[in-house]
């Protein structure tokens, strides 16, 4: 299977099991390209041959694909530890491809991306659900902007609309994470509403008592839900806009200043110089460092030479080699992010987006969840009562791919392709001409927004599921942080 990067990244994000994996127990670079792999269902080959389309389109120095799968197995068999020497492009080939962090490839972190537990511990969102956010492609640039960066904006949006709306919180909640008394479904008379019509719509008492009765049981009052959802739903479809035409740009980093170039020994004397550090100095920080975490010794003369031939690595044409160990040394040294020194930002402070850019929600929602989370330990009376089960349903809605496309769908503006040509009810296939009740058919019978209900009988379909398979599996966030403690 010959992936490109959009290919792999499609893949990758269909792989619920590797969203909710923690990387704990392993702690060296190549098991934790190895578990990536197998998370994702993914061939050694499938990789190397995915690097080698990466370097290609790079315009670097290409290797048979052989030779590349032989490399990348080596990576995965722990032969290459962090002391062994990688190219600094196949590194950055590695984080763009996996979609992490460098923290996670050298071990610095446990998730893929660096501020997730961080986040979660933000807005009790599940690592799960802040693993698949900030998963998503965010590489909005106007009208250059990729199609997969499009669908994320408008399901980001989407989930932020959702959000907005405390009435709509109110019931998605209850009716996903709320049992309904099912556990006494025997009891009839406990479990079913009772609905009188009088006759011919009469207020008196015999006409009442004469009436109609309509017995809705549980199943019928899950579609009375539904369908009050979907009700409100449409009403935050009318009251928002979500377009994809108008994209804000999101901008991960800072222009960069006109003195610092993108090579590895450029940006070492860059950052040398803005610290008002010596090379010399430099190589004691280094010296220093190997002894505080007990590597081999090297005296300061050798590390002042190794220090002096990185810093005159600048040739763009050639490609530069450096051992994870050294570039772990040097980002701590130094103070600054991998990004920097590797040429992905060009602000040496970067240390990666924001919790809130990275997790992609807009700032207001992300403040309404962290202060949810706040009230479920400290008490806050602007807060609902039932917060954790707000969380708790959002984790579940994150959940499932297809919910999530179909509010996506529904609320934004993103192209769908409905095929009416030979649909009886919605455009009746035979007619006659003449006929003026017939030819009025002909006519478009839907405006955009009110043929975007066809995604709703789906929506209500999977949250009916969600709620089923979340009835056996029931612990509100509240109860498990009150176990916690």
């Amino acid at each position: 299977m010959d992936l490109n990067e959009v290919e792999l990244k499609e893949l990758w994000s269909r792989s619920d099991a590797y969203f909710q994996f923690t990387f704990d127990e392993y702690k060296s670079f190549g098991s934790r390209l190895k578990k990536w792999r197998e998370l994702n269902n993914l061939t050694q080959r499938d990789i190397a041959l995915s690097i080698y389309k990466a370097r290609e389109s790079m315009q670097l120095p290409l290797s048979t694909t052989d030779s590349l799968i032989k490399m990348y197995g080596k990576w995965e068999n722990n032969d290459a530890g962090f002391n062994t020497v990688f190219s600094v492009d196949n590194l950055k080939i590695l984080k763009k491809l996996f979609n992490v962090d460098y923290e996670f490839l050298f071990c610095e972190c446990d998730t893929p991306h660096r501020r997730t537990k961080d986040i979660s511990d933000d807005i009790a969102l599940s690592i799960k659900s802040i693993e698949k956010l900030s998963s998503l492609n965010k590489e909005y640039d106007g009208e250059n902007t990729p199609a997969v960066a499009c669908y994320s904006y408008a399901m980001l949006s989407s989930l932020d609309a959702i959000i907005s709306d405390d009435d709509l919180l109110c019931y998605l909640s209850y009716f996903l994470t709320h049992l309904f008394y099912e556990d006494d479904s025997s009891d009839e008379d406990f479990n079913t509403i009772s609905v009188l019509k009088p006759i011919n719509g009469a207020t008196d008492g015999d006409s009442i008592l004469d009436g109609e009765s309509i017995d809705i049981d549980i199943k019928k009052q899950l579609s009375i839900f539904t369908t009050t959802i979907a009700t409100k739903l449409c009403k935050l479809r009318d009251r928002i806009t979500i377009s994809t035409e108008n994209m804000p740009l999101l901008s991960d980093y800072t222009p960069a200043p006109t003195n610092v170039g993108n090579t590895l020994g450029a940006r070492l004397r860059y950052i040398r110089r803005l610290r008002g550090l010596t090379q010399s100095e430099v190589a004691e920080l280094l010296v220093d460092y190997r002894e505080a975490f007990s590597l081999p010794v090297i005296n300061k003369m050798s590390v002042l030479r190794t220090y002096q031939n990185w810093e005159r690595k600048t040739d763009t044409d050639k490609e530069v080699r450096i051992s994870l160990q050294d570039l772990k040394m040097l980002q701590s040294c130094l103070e600054c992010s991998y990004n920097f020194l590797l040429g992905d930002s060009d602000d040496y402070k970067d240390y990666g987006a924001t919790s809130i850019q990275s997790l992609g929600l807009s700032e207001i929602s992300y403040k309404k969840l962290s202060k949810y989370t706040q009230a479920l330990s400290n008490h806050d009376d602007e807060v609902p009562a039932y917060a954790s089960q707000i969380l708790s349903a959002l984790d579940l809605i994150i959940s499932d791919n297809d919910l999530l496309s179909d509010l996506t769908y529904f609320l934004s503006d993103l192209p769908y392709y409905p095929r009416l040509n030979f649909c009886s009810v919605l455009k009746p296939i035979d007619f006659e001409i003449n006929s003026p009740a017939d030819t009025a058919y002909l006519d478009k019978l839907f405006d955009d927004k009110e043929l975007r209900n066809v995604f709703l009988p789906d929506i209500c379909n999977r949250l009916i599921s969600l709620r089923d398979k979340n009835h056996w599996n029931h612990l509100p966030l509240k109860d498990k942080i009150d176990k916690a403690y």
